[in-house]
């Protein structure tokens, strides 16, 4: 059974709950200097972007409490989302500021990703 140390979960939820922050500026700033999706609805991307934030929100407060589900869920879910923001990031013809909210968000998620990590993967000491 892992061990979990309630400073950690603390600090890998801030973690996530700064991150979330910093991810919201940058589609908000996207939008706000005109550009639109030729693909989907704006009311399609405020939806996804809105249950994304809710997950992630969901997820940290999880962390927080220490509930070890919501450790796993967040694991599993941060990698898939490296998987998918990895190649982004090294695409160098986004905007510069594109680059740094992303760069700084993801750094944010994976300080939080090894916090959980290694917080799950800790074994009970034996003390006798």
């Amino acid at each position: 059974m892992a061990v979990t140390i309630p400073a950690n979960d603390r600090r890998a939820a801030t973690l996530i709950f700064l991150s979330i922050a910093v991810a919201c500026v940058r589609p908000l700033a996207w939008w706000a200097s005109g550009h639109i999706s030729p693909y989907y609805p704006h009311w399609a991307l405020a939806a996804i972007f809105m249950f994304v934030v809710a997950l992630y929100v969901g997820i940290g407060l999880g962390i927080r409490t220490g509930k070890r589900w919501a450790k796993i869920v967040f694991l599993l879910y941060s990698l898939l989302n490296f998987a998918l923001n990895i190649p982004h990031l090294l695409q160098f013809n986004a905007p510069p500021m594109e680059l740094v909210l992303t760069t700084l968000s993801m750094s944010l998620h994976l300080w939080a990703f090894g916090i959980v990590a290694r917080d799950l993967l800790r074994q009970p000491s034996a003390t006798s």
